[in-house]
Formats: C-alpha cells, sequence, structure tokens
C-alpha cells in the first residue's frame, strides 16, 4: 500500500513540478526512447506488454495510485476545496494517460533485456492461447478478491505493527533523571 502512494507521490510531484509555469512545454521523449522505437527486439516485447494486457493493468494501477495519493492530500489538506482535488486528479490522470506510451517503451526495454526473443514469443503464445485469455480474462476478479484478502490482512496487521512500533520508539527515548530515580 505504501510504495504505490509513495510512487504515485514521487510522479505527482515530477508532474506538477514541472507544470508550475503557464508556458511550461511539454518535455520531448528522451533519445534512448526514440531509439527503442526502431529496435525490433523492443517491437517484440512491446507485443508481449499488448497481449498480456499490461498496459490496461498500468493504467488501472496509475489509476489507483493517483486516487489514493489524492484521498492522502485531500485529508492533509482538508481546506483545499474539492473541485481543486477533483481538477488535480483528472488533470493528472490525463497527462499520465497521454504519456503512458513512452512507460510503456521503457518497460519494454526492461523486458528485452531479461528474455530472448524465442521466450518473448512463447510469452506471446502463452498469453494468444486459450488458458491464456482466461487469465486475462479472470484477472480482474482475481485482482478484487486479491484485494479483499490484503485489506483484511492489513487490517489484522495494522495493530501488531503500530503496537510494535511504538514499544521500539519507547525503548529509544532516552532515560531522563526523574525517570531514573
Amino acid at each position: 500500500m505504501f510504495k504505490p502512494v509513495a510512487a504515485a507521490f514521487v510522479l505527482v510531484l515530477a508532474s506538477c513540478g514541472a507544470g508550475l509555469a503557464d508556458d511550461a512545454a511539454p518535455q520531448a521523449a528522451p533519445p534512448a526512447l526514440d531509439a527503442l522505437k526502431s529496435d525490433p527486439h523492443v517491437a517484440k516485447a512491446m507485443e508481449f506488454i499488448a497481449v498480456s494486457g499490461s498496459k490496461d493493468l498500468m493504467l488501472q494501477q496509475m489509476d489507483l495510485m493517483v486516487d489514493a495519493l489524492m484521498e492522502e492530500l485531500r485529508k492533509s489538506k482538508s481546506d483545499v476545496p474539492g473541485p481543486v482535488w477533483d481538477l488535480m486528479r483528472t488533470t493528472i490522470k490525463e497527462e499520465f494517460r497521454a504519456d503512458s506510451d513512452d512507460l510503456l517503451l521503457a518497460s519494454a526495454k526492461i523486458y528485452s533485456n531479461h528474455f530472448s526473443d524465442a521466450e518473448l514469443d512463447q510469452l506471446i503464445a502463452f498469453y494468444k492461447s486459450d488458458v491464456g485469455i482466461k487469465l486475462l480474462r479472470e484477472r480482474p476478479q482475481i485482482v478484487r478478491e486479491s484485494a479483499v484478502v490484503g485489506e483484511a490482512w492489513a487490517a489484522r496487521m495494522q495493530p501488531v505493527v503500530m503496537d510494535k512500533i511504538i514499544r521500539k520508539l519507547e525503548a529509544m527515548r532516552p532515560v531522563t533523571k526523574e525517570q531514573k530515580s
């Protein structure tokens, strides 16, 4: 839970910081990404990303991260009007989606570093197979069910973790003269 929120926070800060000036021009894709577009091995990795549903999953995760971040920020800045939060949420999501192809291309490069052409062909074949298609069809429900289990687990763990943190912090507290007497 905390990693996605932290990642979203960094992404939001980066996107907000770059757009603070009214005349801020959109940043061009780094030259390295442009070179990847013509790499046939990266293209095969992009095909894997497409057939595996990774792009849709990435966009859903980005939306969830932005929603979680905005909710946390909204709690800490209750004086900011709701329409401002809605505008920020919508704008961040629109901009992230508009530029998601660069992120996918960078991800494809990572896959291409870890899988050969033959391995990517096997992965692509799997996701085009009946069982691969079933996995894609069932994955949203599996994710929803897993989220319920994860939330229950986190709720069960929260008091245990908080108690342990409090005990450790108390153990770190320096002993004063009054406490020694």
